[in-house]
């Protein structure tokens, strides 16, 4: 069945937005009623892959911060909506964040929400836009930004400490690696002569230790850094961005 994404006005006369289904327009306009809700936008969603808009990047947890903790202040000292992006969008130093706020508010002031906003720039996490969303439907929308503020501040410590964590394991493969190549490469060759001068059957570890040496030197150094480049892949991926608690 298809759904409808909907701005209205609730009894109260307050804006609202969300999504509702139905079999055509007016029957999801006749949902919207049963629920008490005076519907002044209707469009059908279209299911397509999400992905950030016009090829343009997701933006990052330390601007989802800013944006929420800014956000917040500025509306709880009485500013309107469409102002308070406006201050965000002169405060930003990137153009690209500044050319999202305004987008942000061009929508914001042709009557769409917030929440609905941000969803169709495709630019803000799901999860916040959903956050969002319920803090404009509650009317608590400051202390919700406030919320989602604390959790991004608590991701971005995470993915700092793991950084941290994964930094000194890194590095002592890089330095081991070098070190077994060298061995490998200089000094092995070298006592490789050594034990062809005595003309005597060298035991087993041995022998491994000159095929692995000449191993080595034929197939270089790819060959030792398989392993780091597998370690420092696993290590990438931990340092991707983490989800909110329960929620992204």
């Amino acid at each position: 069945m298809p759904r409808y994404r909907y701005t209205a006005y609730d009894q109260q006369g307050k804006p609202v937005s969300g999504e509702v289904e139905g079999a055509n327009e007016a029957s999801a306009v006749q949902a919207l009623g049963r629920e008490g809700l005076v519907p002044v936008e209707l469009r059908e969603r279209k299911d397509v892959k999400r992905g950030p808009a016009r090829g343009k990047k997701p933006i990052s947890p330390e601007d989802h911060l800013l944006f929420c903790r800014s956000l917040a202040s500025h509306l709880r000292g009485g500013l309107t909506l469409s102002h308070v992006l406006v201050l965000l969008g002169k405060q930003s130093p990137s153009g690209d964040l500044r050319g999202l706020y305004g987008l942000l508010k061009t929508e914001v002031e042709s009557g769409k929400s917030l929440g609905t906003g941000m969803r169709e720039s495709e630019r803000f996490r799901d999860d916040l836009v959903g956050m969002v969303e319920s803090g404009e439907r509650s009317g608590s929308l400051p202390q919700v930004l406030d919320r989602a503020a604390r959790l991004y501040r608590l991701e971005i410590s995470l993915r700092r400490r793991v950084r941290s964590a994964l930094t000194y394991p890194m590095v002592m493969v890089a330095v081991g690696t070098a070190v077994v190549a060298f061995l490998m490469t200089y000094v092995v060759p070298r006592l490789s002569a050594l034990f062809s001068d005595l003309g005597e059957t060298l035991p087993l570890p041995t022998r491994v230790l000159l095929w692995l040496s000449s191993a080595v030197q034929t197939a270089g150094i790819p060959l030792l850094m398989g392993p780091s480049s597998c370690f420092c892949g696993c290590g990438g991926e931990v340092r991707t961005p983490l989800g909110f608690p329960s929620e992204a």
